[in-house]
């Protein structure tokens, strides 16, 4: 059986390990074929935003591999019509690349890219490929969830799972295993022997501790007998999507409706990100007007503004007034938290939070 170490990171000076004992094997590649040795050459595509990378094997063999965004995928020439077409993995690794020449199709799992156009330097050595893959993935920051008490940090990114226990003094490493469907959520599970390793990740909004941020997932993470939890994924994400609809102010209700449970008519909110999702754009309705600004996410607060807005008069004094202690409100704005229920409680420093939820989509008559 193939088996991948459980490795704790070197300090510069050494070689000491964190923890003692056998190794946690990991998941292969999508479609168990393994890499390719370096003897094919590389041709690259653009999938909207993605950079792919297609390589088949040298002699006219049936193996390719393709590297999607840094992710390595073994797959097997399948039977096409036109072209050359390659399929490999299962599940979420489920892959099908169909080369049409200048351009092709992807889909991995349930995605589907946008159509994949060669690039003008379209090939390129297997070592190169291997290189590009190697700094993509060091810029891709991963998946990342922590925990308190003691602190733990991990960090998925393309093919590793990389953990840090007991305040940093533990560091291990391992292969990503294969990624499995949970009830809520999804799981990693390595084992080897006695020892095993487990991280639950489910869907479910999660408030870290110590520096009271948001999370959008609820993160479990057992190493043999520990048992850890903690909060995952972008606090971002809970934020972003349809548009939020204010609810109350300081407590005092603004117009609902008891058909939908929200106002019907009044202050809203939309969020929109830039890549790196720290940052981005907030807009919306803040009464008689429309208001834009920015938004920014850090460690521990969430801020709004500055904002600006049309200048149009409003309908009667309750709606000036009410615009009035929206916008004040929310350059109050300090932090945030998404209930159980799904509620948006914007806070400051003085408490007195907005509260806003989702607007529900319309259903078709």
């Amino acid at each position: 059986m193939r088996r991948i170490l459980l490795l704790c990171l070197l300090a510069l000076s050494g070689c000491e390990t964190g923890i003692s004992g056998p190794a946690l094997p990991g998941s292969s590649l999508a479609g168990g074929l393994g890499l390719l040795p370096d003897d094919g050459t590389a041709t690259q595509f653009r999938c909207g935003s993605s950079r792919v990378e297609f390589r088949a094997q040298a002699g006219g063999g049936d193996k390719a591999q393709l590297l999607v965004d840094g992710r390595a995928f073994a797959l097997r020439q399948v039977a096409a019509a036109s072209g050359a077409r390659y399929g490999g993995g299962a599940g979420p690794d489920r892959v099908q690349f169909w080369n049409k020449g200048s351009e092709a199709s992807l889909s991995v799992g349930d995605r589907v890219y946008p159509t994949c156009l060669v690039q003008a330097s379209a090939q390129s050595t297997a070592q190169d490929a291997t290189q590009n893959a190697a700094q993509a993935a060091a810029s891709d920051p991963g998946y990342r969830a922590a925990g308190n008490e003691p602190a733990w940090a991990l960090r998925l990114t393309p093919g590793t799972l990389a953990l840090q226990l007991d305040y940093g003094a533990t560091r291990l490493e391992t292969a990503l295993p294969a990624r499995q469907e949970i009830p809520g959520g999804y799981r990693y599970e390595s084992r080897d022997g006695s020892r095993s390793l487990r991280v639950d990740v489910v869907r479910q909004a999660c408030r870290d501790s110590m520096s009271g941020m948001s999370f959008p997932d609820t993160v479990t993470l057992q190493l043999d007998s520990r048992m850890l939890r903690g909060c995952g994924g972008e606090p971002a994400d809970l934020l972003l999507g349809a548009e939020w609809r204010v609810e109350s102010i300081g407590g005092q209700a603004v117009g609902v409706n008891p058909a939908v449970g929200v106002a019907e008519r009044g202050p809203s909110l939309l969020f929109a990100a830039e890549p790196e999702k720290a940052r981005g754009r907030v807009s919306g309705s803040s009464g008689c007007n429309r208001y834009t600004g920015v938004y920014r996410l850090t460690g521990e607060t969430l801020q709004l503004g500055p904002l600006a807005g049309t200048r149009m008069a409003c309908l009667s004094q309750d709606m000036a007034d009410l615009e009035r202690r929206f916008l004040v409100a929310m350059e109050a704005v300090r932090g945030f938290e998404v209930a159980a229920d799904g509620a948006l409680r914007l806070t400051g420093p003085e408490g007195g939070p907005i509260v806003a939820r989702r607007v529900a989509a319309r259903r078709a008559d």
